[in-house]
């Protein structure tokens, strides 16, 4: 039920997607889908947390979250970060831009719930990278992970892969060297 919302949640958004589409998707009842979920805002978080951890989102704290923090030298830490929330980011972008384009009161507090999420996450990162190497004199640890949010988030990922024909690697590449530059100049 999951895989099947979130491909619909992914191409139809929250609005154009069903609890009916999603049991026939599924191949379940859709007493079933309710049963399980109750509505339709859960079935969407559901398919966002599900998303969020096959690609290795932290919490917990995955491999590529504790290798990074670990990680003694900043360039490599970025790396890791970037690498990893960029994965994260082509899995749940979708959904978070279903969720943001919603005309949904529901929709809207799952947005709002997981965007602060990110930024937390995010807000982490960039403290684990300014004690690493300091950052730029005139750049707080606030307006750093401001950057950091704004470089790594579903709307910019989306624009430029799915809008402009950039490929992941071209966008994790970009993304790391702009944090980089932003961060130590």
């Amino acid at each position: 039920m999951i895989t099947a919302a979130t491909q619909l949640f992914s191409t139809l958004g929250f609005t154009g997607t069903t609890m009916d589409a999603v049991a026939s998707e599924s191949g379940m009842s859709v007493q079933s889908v309710y049963f399980n979920f109750h509505s339709k805002a859960n079935l969407m978080q559901a398919a966002f947390d599900h998303a969020a951890l096959e690609s290795g989102a932290p919490p917990p704290l995955t491999e590529w979250y504790r290798a990074a923090a670990q990680e003694p030298d900043a360039d490599v830490a970025l790396r890791y970060f970037v690498e990893g929330n960029c994965r994260v980011l082509a899995t749940t972008g979708p959904l978070t831009l279903a969720a943001a384009a919603a005309n949904d009161s529901l929709a809207a507090a799952i947005y709002e719930r997981n965007e602060e999420l990110r930024r937390g996450v995010l807000a982490d990162m960039t403290y684990r990278l300014a004690i690493k190497r300091r950052i730029r004199d005139h750049l707080t640890i606030d307006r750093a992970a401001d950057i950091v949010f704004g470089l790594i988030s579903p709307q910019l990922y989306g624009l430029l892969t799915a809008s402009r024909g950039w490929n992941h690697d071209d966008y994790v590449s970009w993304v790391r060297e702009a944090i980089r530059r932003e961060l130590w100049g």
